[in-house]
């Protein structure tokens, strides 16, 4: 469910904040993660809330959403018989703000030495004037030392904790057992399609625009002299309007395109992930930027998954063909070293997505050896050398490498 809230102005400057502004704010807008939920709301009703909690699960499948509203449900001082907080009070508000004293959200990723959870322990002995129970989030939590892991053992065993720590993690095989076994472990799922389809339609819809069929749409796209007076107000794919922010219509092309864009797969997907796609096709509706992205996307599958020298060289054609610059061989290069990197790097990728895929058939150490050579590809450009010349020859590089590891 998404609660209707205001729609956002053609001239206000916060339009990429979509996933925040449709954060859930009652339980009942969370999706996906019932079990989780009524867990959770019989452990508040019945005041038998653990010293912490450990929320683990995929990025971007709802938990530090789930830990906010907790942390709102314990202090609002207005809750519903739902036990939801009411999203109106001051402490609320605050909350939703990042103000509120009682509340605090760190992440391991860049906290996570002893000292940092020293500070974070010292401080939970002061009780704050106007908060019922104090709550720490700490996000990435697996980034922890040793020593810091160790430094929570004695505070999480005390029978009247004065806070409430929730652990949020993208890999649980990486916190100690010691720690497992004294939090409440709840695991969070991917979001069916469905239910991130709906998401989606039902923000756009929100936001104001009405959705159309597919027909309507195909009869709506200008032809003969009435085509050039297009502009990049709409967003056209094969001979579709699948979104047109001067009538403000989209078709459901428009969503299928937000979630293949965010790999949402049978299994389902990130809800974050669709709706930073959506936010993507809408604040730039052009074709050249859509067919970039395809680009990008198709790209990847022909160097790292087909192992399609051939297919990918068409590919990189294709841009030039189409007549688009230097500028955009660049950026498109760019991308594929950035996804590349994104793969080497990542931790927590849904198991059916095409990026774990790649990282499971090749190793980290061979997608190095081609990080290497798509890598020094932007740096030539930069050189003044030919830019198709080295980007065809590095793609042939980086295919060849990629066969070669399998045949070992």
């Amino acid at each position: 469910m998404v609660k209707k809230r205001r729609p956002l102005s053609d001239s206000e400057s916060d339009y990429m904040d979509l996933y925040k502004k449709y954060r859930p704010k009652t339980w009942g807008e969370v999706v996906g993660e019932k079990p989780v939920i009524d867990s959770i709301l019989t452990a508040v009703k019945n005041n038998a809330l653990p010293s912490a909690y450990l929320f683990s699960g995929p990025r971007g499948c709802g938990k530090t959403t789930v830990a906010r509203l907790l942390a709102k449900t314990l202090n609002c001082t207005n809750l519903d018989e739902d036990f939801n907080p009411c999203n109106e009070c001051k402490t609320c508000k605050a909350i939703d703000s990042n103000s509120f004293l009682g509340v605090h959200y760190i992440s391991a990723a860049n906290n996570g030495d002893i000292s940092s959870i020293r500070n974070i322990l010292s401080s939970i002995q002061r009780r704050t004037l106007g908060v019922k129970r104090p709550i720490w989030i700490i996000d990435e939590f697996q980034n922890l030392s040793k020593q810091a892991f160790d430094t929570f053992l004695i505070p999480l065993e005390q029978d009247s904790p004065n806070a409430l720590f929730i652990f949020c993690t993208t890999r649980i095989s990486k916190i100690p057992l010691t720690l497992v076994s004294r939090s409440q472990a709840r695991t969070f799922t991917l979001v069916p399609e469905a239910d991130i389809r709906n998401i989606c339609t039902k923000i756009l819809i929100n936001e104001g625009f009405k959705l159309v069929d597919n027909e309507s749409a195909e009869n709506s796209v200008p032809t003969g002299q009435d085509a050039s007076k297009t502009d990049n107000t709409t967003v056209v794919k094969t001979n579709v309007k699948i979104l047109d922010l001067k009538a403000r219509t989209f078709t459901p092309l428009l969503v299928d395109k937000a979630l293949q864009l965010a790999e949402v797969g049978e299994k389902g997907g990130s809800v974050r992930q669709a709706i930073s796609s959506l936010e993507f096709l809408l604040s730039n509706p052009t074709v050249d930027d859509i067919v970039r992205k395809q680009w990008h996307l198709n790209l990847v599958k022909a160097i790292f998954w087909g192992m399609d020298a051939v297919g990918a060289l068409r590919i990189i054609r294709q841009v030039v063909n189409d007549d688009s610059s230097l500028d955009d061989l660049n950026k498109l290069t760019t991308m594929i070293v950035n996804d590349l990197r994104s793969i080497i790097v990542s931790t927590d990728l849904p198991s059916d997505c095409l990026r774990a895929k790649i990282l499971a058939r090749y190793g980290v150490d061979t997608l190095l050896d081609a990080y290497t050579i798509l890598g020094s590809t932007p740096r030539g450009f930069n050189l003044g050398r030919n830019p198709l010349l080295m980007l065809e020859v590095n793609v042939i590089k980086t295919v060849k490498l990629l066969q070669k590891s399998l045949q070992k």
